[in-house]
């Protein structure tokens, strides 16, 4: 199956040893749609772009999505929801992930980036009941955490400092609080002027 050839520079066309639809552009397939049931090594989608130069305003990335909201909601408003669904026969070992993100670096030039992992960006008109970066939701105690991050050095990945606080605390952050809008159950951690 093909549409709009032409040497299938732009169009699709169907890859029957991989079972995936390729959405074509300039001759490569950016955008890969495969099957419900896939092989052991598949993707179900792949995007695969390359931008020179980037330049995008701030608050716009490469992958966007867009929801207007114009009414008034009845239930939950979520914009992306992602899962694993973990069958009855199903066996797991290994590292499991919802999401497995990175920068990788093929020796660009970096002295005058600066990086993060995420930017979350909040412009309300009108102070809502509660505001929260996450929202947690784990039920039963099998789902109990051992701790908030794993990491493979926690001085590289945290920028862990061994020693005890040589200064009083100059303040606090609220760290958590029981999900529902009232604030309850709130814990704070301290905050120093210096490290330890």
């Amino acid at each position: 199956m093909a549409r709009n050839t032409k040497a299938m520079k732009r169009g699709f066309n169907w890859d029957e040893v991989n079972s995936q639809l390729n959405i074509m552009v300039d001759g490569t397939a950016p955008m890969k749609l495969g099957l419900a049931t896939i092989a052991s090594d598949g993707r179900a989608v792949r995007y695969v772009v390359s931008q020179a130069t980037p330049g995008l305003s701030d608050g716009y990335g490469v992958f966007e999505t867009d929801y207007t909201v114009t009414g008034t909601m009845s239930g939950e408003l979520n914009v992306r929801s992602t899962w694993i669904s973990i069958g009855t026969d199903a066996v797991l070992s290994g590292y499991v992930h919802i999401y497995t993100d990175g920068i990788w670096d093929g020796t660009g030039t970096l002295t005058s980036a600066n990086m993060s992992w995420g930017k979350f960006t909040c412009m309300l008109s009108s102070n809502p009941q509660a505001m929260n970066l996450w929202e947690l939701n784990f039920s039963g105690a099998n789902s109990e955490i051992d701790a908030i991050f794993a990491v493979n050095d926690e001085t590289l990945a945290l920028g862990y400092k061994a020693g005890s606080p040589a200064e009083s605390a100059i303040g606090t952050i609220p760290f958590s609080e029981i999900a529902g809008g009232d604030h309850a159950g709130q814990r704070f951690i301290y905050l120093y002027a210096a490290e330890a």
